[in-house]
């Protein structure tokens, strides 16, 4: 685990200084989570009215991403053409 000394000693306790850049009525983009994790960025997602949207590394299936060389490459990928999906459809619907 990764800065640890910063954000916590345990999975739950970096989630919750994580989900602390979780705004109200956005949607927020995340990769699989242990459950411990998930549940707290889930709780600070309702609270917050703010969907979760959890992506794999297959998230959308697309031979670009299979291609990268490892999971976090395929994963942070994958996010990042979530978050466009999401931001193109909040740019374009007809609301």
């Amino acid at each position: 685990m990764d800065h640890v000394h910063l954000l916590g000693p345990s999975l739950a306790e970096i989630a919750r200084n994580k989900a602390g850049i979780m705004r109200e009525h956005t949607i927020c983009v995340t990769c699989e989570q242990p459950p411990e994790a998930f549940e707290v960025l889930m709780e600070h997602s309702n609270r917050l009215s703010a969907p979760l949207d959890d992506v794999t590394e297959n998230d959308p299936p697309s031979k670009a991403i299979a291609a990268l060389p490892t999971v976090a490459h395929r994963t942070n990928a994958a996010i990042a053409l979530k978050v466009v999906t999401h931001l193109l459809l909040q740019r374009y619907s007809p609301d």
